[in-house]
């Protein structure tokens, strides 16, 4: 008797199961992309907005560990959000027949070449000197496997929130206002350039900020500046001209302060780029404009410092430290002793300011060559399809952010800003294939 109420009930669980598992398919073959594009939207824009909590903490007490913890935790959240539409999205992609041909597996060859990195990275895991440190982290230091993995999350928000070009526009124009609103922290420093004789009064002493690590801030200054001489290149207001050409001189005028080489180098080359295309589109007219108000209010800013004597050799010795030439041979001494599987995420609490060496000291060479190569593929990508703009000024971002990795390193609070251009512009990408094969590989 007690065999057959069993198998009653083991019957009975399993209908349940499978009317569970079948409910659980049709809600996800009923959600649209459409809908996985506002989650994706939501999720870039809390990271985006992220720092201004961050920043009135970091007024009325800070804490580096405090802060840290905070700020991962958006991170963990936003990534995580992406992860789960991201999943969501490839899963209604594998109902098109067409996913599994080879041209709509090259179309995404970047982001699979990304997926083979996490891959490699989980299996250098095991090699590490730490393995618990390597998943988990340490302390305020964050970058660990968890940590990669959400940053894999943030490029899916990018990548399906670009189906909706409102959003992106939204996104764009957010983070210029965080960015700017964040800028002017160091003008709270009474150590910042000639802040001091000028400025301090803003504050009762010193201000402490993650911040006004010149380093890390410079990654954000670069994309800053070079999202804003991209939409610039859209804009046709004169308003918006006036006002985004001005935004631009205030950030190239922090990058002359800031004092990260690479950094202020990625901006000008990718700057430049912008420049020339304009001019090629004949927009000589716009390019002039523009270019009369950013070097009018950086020749304003160059003739200050120059005048409060803080333009002397202190000043560009600033930007000569910015160059960790010593660091980066100490790195190559670690990297030759385990060249391979590298010594583990995180096992090492030090950076070396050269994100390429750091990259192989934790992964080894090969996971290196794997994420260049992710990303190279991605620019020969562009070099072959038609000119569309779009596709080649994001691309610029990319590179702002491969140049100033020479001299900088892959935060867990600066990367996935990074992440998420690299999904819209992987976006940008995909929907350029789709249009040269007649858009067969549409999702819907």
């Amino acid at each position: 008797m007690r065999m057959i109420q069993f198998q009653f009930l083991s019957f009975h669980s399993g209908v349940n199961m499978s009317k569970t598992g079948g409910t659980v398919i049709s809600i996800i073959d009923r959600t649209s992309v459409d809908s996985l594009s506002g989650i994706a939207f939501f999720a870039a824009l809390l990271w985006i907005v992220s720092p201004l909590p961050i920043a009135v903490l970091e007024v009325f007490s800070y804490n580096i560990e405090i802060v840290c913890n905070i700020w991962i935790t958006f991170l963990y959240f936003s990534g995580g959000l992406g992860l789960i539409a991201g999943l969501l999205y490839f899963y209604k992609s594998l109902q098109i027949s067409e996913f599994k041909t080879i041209d709509f597996l090259q179309r995404y060859e970047p982001l699979l070449l990304l997926v083979v990195f996490f891959i490699w990275c989980f299996l250098s895991v095991l090699f590490a000197n730490e393995k618990r440190i390597a998943v988990y982290g340490y302390s305020i230091f964050r970058d660990n496997m968890f940590t990669y993995l959400f940053f894999g999350g943030m490029l899916f928000n990018g990548l399906i929130l670009s189906h909706n070009k409102k959003y992106v526009n939204i996104v764009a124009k957010t983070f210029l206002f965080v960015s700017f609103v964040i800028s002017l922290f160091p003008f709270l420093n009474k150590q910042f350039a000639f802040a001091g004789k000028y400025i301090h009064y803003l504050t009762p002493g010193e201000f402490k900020s993650v911040f006004l690590e010149a380093n890390h801030f410079g990654a954000f200054l670069a994309l800053s500046a070079v999202l804003t001489a991209i939409l610039m290149f859209y804009s046709n207001k004169h308003i918006d001209l006036i006002l985004l050409s001005c935004l631009l001189g205030f950030y190239l005028g922090e990058l002359l302060i800031n004092g990260t080489i690479s950094a202020l180098v990625a901006s000008f080359i990718s700057i430049a780029c912008i420049a020339v295309k304009g001019i090629k589109l004949r927009l000589i007219r716009k390019v002039m404009f523009c270019f009369f108000i950013v070097f009018s209010m950086n020749l304003a800013l160059i003739i200050a410092l120059y005048k409060s004597g803080a333009l002397n050799e202190n000043y560009f010795e600033m930007f000569k430290d910015s160059i960790y030439y010593g660091d980066w041979v100490g790195c190559i001494d670690l990297i030759k002793e385990k060249p391979i599987a590298g010594v583990g995420l995180q096992n090492i609490l030090r950076s070396y300011h050269n994100g390429y060496l750091q990259l192989m000291l934790f992964t080894g060479v090969p996971g290196l060559l794997i994420y260049l190569f992710s990303y190279l593929t991605g620019i020969k990508m562009v070099l072959k399809a038609q000119d569309d703009n779009f596709n080649k000024l994001t691309g610029l971002i990319i590179i702002t952010y491969l140049v100033y990795l020479i001299s900088g390193s892959t935060t867990f609070y600066v990367t996935p800003y990074h992440f998420v251009v690299l999904g819209i512009f992987y976006s940008g990408l995909v929907k350029a294939g789709e249009k040269s094969e007649g858009n067969k590989f549409a999702v819907t």
